[in-house]
């Protein structure tokens, strides 16, 4: 379970990412998580992208990698300011 405070995105939001970002390039489902091929000339485990179903969110962090190998930072930023699923001042603590 994540921190109340932190910053967390969507599963199904991230997914729809992944999949309409144009670099994915296959997926293979394997129990509760599923695996995203993505294209280009890398090692294929710097271009799998694992997500767990059983979890309803992902953490800040991997989804801002997941974007950044997606080039689509700037879809993910615009859904952090519409839906902000974290309280302020947990840094401050």
């Amino acid at each position: 379970m994540t921190d109340e405070f932190y910053p967390t995105v969507s599963v199904e939001f991230i997914r729809e990412l992944i999949e309409n970002s144009g670099y994915m390039v296959d997926t293979v489902q394997a129990g509760p998580s599923v695996a995203y091929m993505l294209r280009g000339q890398r090692d294929v485990g710097k271009r799998t992208i694992l997500i767990s179903l059983e979890e309803d969110t992902v953490n800040y962090d991997y989804a801002v990698s997941i974007a950044y190998r997606t080039k689509t930072l700037t879809p993910l930023m615009e859904w952090l300011e519409q839906n902000r699923n974290w309280k302020s001042g947990g840094y401050f603590q």
